[in-house]
Order: structure tokens, then sequence, then C-alpha cells
């Protein structure tokens, strides 16, 4: 079809892609490889089968959940969306398919089945007892790892033995007396949600964050929607992402829970445990809540980070200097802060860090500084991560998934010398492995998947420049939902590297590349969201005009073109 007049504004061959952003080679990769994690056929329900792809070893104990495997992919999926944001269409429905495995029985059952005291606190492993729990509690504390959903720690009618509460009528017959057991306090609750009104951090926290995602990378209202979670045929409940916000935001401004805990340390993840590494990402999801929708629920996680800055990480009173620990967890109920050297652990400082990064960068800064210090080590290979000494006894363990954080941290905040060491050594030691137009890293483990939690701390680095991980929670792009947007690429066949709508020059701007399909096969997609009916459109290939395409109803278009490297302006 002959071009028709175009709207008034500047030329198109004025038009320099070069100055919109591009998915690199890595950013494409790390696309592919969730995409195809995403698509994978396996069975989260009861009595299902979970795929391999889902990460649930790496950081064993504390990360055993494969729903964290979810998160981070929706966050390497969020960071791409940002880049190309007139083609939604694959991250869109990679983060449906992500998110629809959160309700579901895998993503949740410990919280129903993990009730009260692990039966084997007692045959921990040594680790376990010196570096993973308080000391002194050995044989009668949960590992991290182990929720103790409705754990008690109170004695019966402690209050009024204190007499700090009017005692209950006395016991005129045998046993006369209160007794050790039954405890009083927190009760069994298999809502995960609600969770005793104090915990599950680890569950819902990710739940909001991974819904307020997909909203904003797609502007699709089923993300915003009551989301139905079921364990089994009876335990069963319906929470929308208002709800989830709203619910954390009144735990966090709570006094004290249901046992007389109290709330100011933060919402726990396992019970009478807060976990730093989750509350911040439960803190991200009311931040995306509050910046959409115009709410105030991140008051609560606000009044958390007010105490988190004096009692999560210190041994350091330089203004800016790099802490001495950060505490994997605290424990509330005790309460004890896990301060200790053989307690410390890298993924717990560069995890809250990149967390913290949106909200709080000056203080996330300081623990990215603390990790590098303690534990960052130099050598020809480039800068890497390694394991604690005090926890390992070795000085030469080296910890894959910190240095991946690191990077991606470095880069973010322009450390451009650090980012460099450690992107060498990444490349060097770290498997950096381009398969089948995926990219992602195998640490030299022969493993069927690539381990997911790394990968994503890893990838995230690769895609946008310094500073993208802050604009994607702090200059979120909703008016794209209305401007024109790509649909109908031939996924995996066609990649898109490019695809950006300059609503000052009328253009979307837009480069593919050839996937899967041949080169020089014929391909086609779809234009849609066109304000100007029957105004007319243009379309430039490689800079020059280009005819074959055609309308193909209101506000849209249909353009055809071979498979191969194009660079396209249309309007």
């Amino acid at each position: 079809m002959a071009t028709r007049d175009a709207p008034a504004g500047v030329p198109l061959t004025s038009v320099q892609s070069d100055d919109y952003p591009r998915l690199s080679r890595e950013g494409l990769g790390a696309l592919k490889f969730n995409w195809r994690k995403a698509n994978v056929k396996d069975d989260w329900t009861k009595g299902g089968s979970l795929s391999h792809a889902w990460d649930r070893v790496t950081g064993w104990p504390y990360w055993k959940k494969p729903s964290y495997d979810l998160d981070y992919g929706m966050r390497v999926l969020a960071k791409i969306a940002q880049e190309v944001p007139a083609w939604r269409e694959v991250v869109g429905g990679s983060a449906s398919l992500l998110v629809s495995r959160m309700p579901q029985y895998a993503a949740w059952f410990d919280w129903v089945e993990e009730v009260g005291h692990d039966p084997n606190q007692r045959q921990y492993s040594y680790l376990q007892y010196r570096s993973l729990i308080p000391p002194g509690f050995a044989g009668v504390y949960n590992s991290p790892g182990y929720i103790g959903n409705g754990l008690n720690t109170h004695l019966d009618e402690i209050e009024a033995s204190l007499m700090l509460a009017t005692r209950r009528t006395p016991r005129a017959e045998h046993p006369y007396y209160p007794q050790h057991s039954p405890p009083v306090g927190r009760r069994f609750d298999p809502d995960p949600i609600y969770a005793n009104g104090s915990s599950n951090m680890m569950y819902k926290g990710y739940f909001a964050h991974q819904l307020m995602l997909g909203y904003v990378m797609t502007g699709n209202d089923r993300f915003l929607e009551p989301q139905h979670l079921v364990y089994d045929d009876e335990i069963q409940y319906d929470y929308s992402v208002t709800d989830i916000v709203r619910i954390m935001c009144e735990q966090h401004l709570g006094d004290v829970d249901e046992n007389g805990s109290p709330l100011l340390p933060g919402i726990d993840c396992e019970v009478g445990k807060m976990f730093p590494v989750c509350v911040t990402v439960g803190g991200l999801a009311a931040h995306l809540h509050d910046e959409v929708f115009g709410t105030r629920y991140r008051q609560g996680y606000d009044r958390w980070l007010g105490w988190a800055k004096d009692n999560i990480a210190g041994g350091n009173t330089e203004p800016n200097g790099g802490f001495a620990w950060c505490a994997p967890y605290y424990d509330r109920d005790i309460p004890y802060c896990m301060s200790e050297p053989h307690q410390q652990l890298g993924p717990f400082f560069i995890g809250p860090a990149m967390q913290l990064l949106p909200v709080e960068p000056a203080f996330a800064t300081r623990i990215y500084e603390g990790m590098i210090k303690n534990f960052g080590r130099m050598d020809d290979d480039g800068l890497h991560i390694v394991w604690p000494p005090a926890v390992v006894g070795t000085d030469d363990r080296i910890d894959p998934a910190s240095t991946s954080g690191a990077l991606t941290y470095a880069r973010e905040i322009g450390d451009v010398e650090r980012a460099e060491a450690l992107e060498q050594w990444m490349n060097t030691q770290g498997g950096a492995t381009y398969d089948n137009g995926e990219f992602y890293f195998t640490y030299g483990l022969e493993e069927e998947w690539p381990r997911g939690i790394p990968n994503a701390w890893a990838t995230l680095g690769y895609i946008g420049g310094a500073g993208s991980l802050r604009r994607m929670y702090n200059e979120l792009n909703l008016e794209k939902f209305s401007q024109p947007t790509l649909e109908g690429i031939d996924y995996p066949g066609v990649n898109v590297s490019q695809a950006s709508y300059d609503a000052g020059k009328d253009a979307l701007v837009v480069s593919i590349s050839p996937g899967t399909a041949r080169v020089g096969s014929i391909t086609t997609f779809r234009v849609t969201h066109y304000p100007y009916g029957d105004r007319g459109h243009q379309v430039l290939v490689d800079g020059k005009e280009h005819d074959d395409w055609s309308d193909s109803g209101p506000g849209e278009i249909v353009v055809r073109t071979t498979v191969d490297d194009h660079r396209l302006v249309i309007r």
C-alpha cells in the first residue's frame, strides 16, 4: 500500500534509533531464558510435580522456596519491559505464567504444614547450631527454613503471674495450677496472608511484589483482581494485591502481635524471625502500589525503615562507611539480632541492598560497601565475593550468588571500576553462556537448569544502564498502555531489541533481528493503539520508505517485512 499523508510533525528520517533504549545481546538472551522457564509445563497444585527449572537449593535452608525464583524472574522481565515499553506481549505473557503459580499449593504449603517446633530440632548440623540460630538455643529453636506457624513463646498465665493481667479462675482440683503446656499466644492459622497477624512476609510480600510488577509491565487488571489461593479442597482464600498491601501496612503499624511480641522490628517471615531481605520486598510492593494508585500503604514499611537503619546493620560509625555486619534475621521474640561474624552471609548484604536502593540509596550503599570490604577479593580473574571465613573456615570459598548481585549493584550506582572487575570474574569463572539465543551463567556447574536466583541477580545488570533499577520503581511509564504498541511478533522467531514510542515526534522506533526464524523469510506484526483514525501512516525500514503495510482495523496496521536486522520508524 502506498504511503498516505502522515500527521504533522518532524520528518521520520530525522528520528535516530540510537537515541532510544535498546536491549543488549545479554538482555535478549535473558528474556528468552526467562520466557522458556515461564512456559515450563509442570504442576504446582497439591500432588503435582515441579520442574527442575525452579531454584530451591541455592541458599538452602534460607532460600528453599521456588516462589523466590518466580519473584527474581519477574524483576528481570520488568527490567526488560522498561527498555522496550512498546512491546509487552512476551514479557506480559511470561509474567502471567509466573504469577499464576503463586496462589498454588507449592508456593505456600509450608505455611500450613510446618507448624510449631521442627521435629528435627535436635538433629541439625553443627553449622546450623553455630551460624544459623542464636547461641544457647541449640535443640530448642527452629532453624531458618522451618516456618513454625503457630509457634508460641509465652507460658500459660504469664501475664497474670507478673500481675500485669487479671488471672483466670484458679483450678480447684488437680493439678491446681497453670501448666507448662499448652502455652498461650499464637494459634495455628492457615491463612498465608493474615498469617497470625504478624508473619509470612516471605510469601505475601513476594506475592504482592509480583502482582504489582505484573501490572506495571502490562496494565492488565488481572494482576489487580482477587487471586484465588488454594492449598486443598478445604483451605482456600481470596486476596487482591490491594488487600495484601493494606494488611502488611496494618501489621507494620501494629503495637504487638497475638503473642505479645513487639511489631516495630517488622513482619516476620518464619514465625519470630524478621528477615530484612524479605521485608524489603514487601516494601517495594507497597511503594509501587502507592506510586500507581496514590495510596499511603508504604507508611507501615517506612516505620520499619526508621527502626531498621539503627538495628539491622552496623559496626561502623563513619557516616558513609561500609557496615561490618548486616543481620540475616532478627528474632523479635527473644529478642536477638544475628550480628556476630560467624552469622554473616554475603547474600544477606547484597539482597537487602538491592531492594533498599530504590527508596533508601545511602543506607543500601553502606550495606553494599560493607560486603565488598568484608568479603570482596581481587585476583588475576577479577573481583569476587567469598563466603565469610568465620562461617566456612577458609578465605577461598567463592560466593557466586553474592558476586552476581555485586555486579548488578555496581553497575546500577555507576561504580565502574568494581563493575568491570566483577564482570571480568563472571566472564572467566562464572560460566557466561550464550546458547540458542539465551544468556545465563552456569557457574561451572553441570546442571539441567542454570541456578535461577544468582542468574537473575547477575542478568539484571545487563539490562538498562546505571540508575535503571531505581527508575523501574520511581519513574513508572503508565502512558505506554494507550500508546502505539507492537503485537503479533513471531517470538522467538523474531527478536525485538527496541520498541519505544516518542510522543513528541509521533514516532514508534523498533529494531528487530532474527531469532529462530530463517533469515530472509517473511514476517508480519501489528501496531495497535493508534489515535489518528484515517489520518494516515508512514513506515520507514532502515531509513527508506516502506509500503508493505495495510490497515487492519481502527487504530491498527499490519507491517510485513523480512526476517533480518532491521530498524523501523513508524508513524
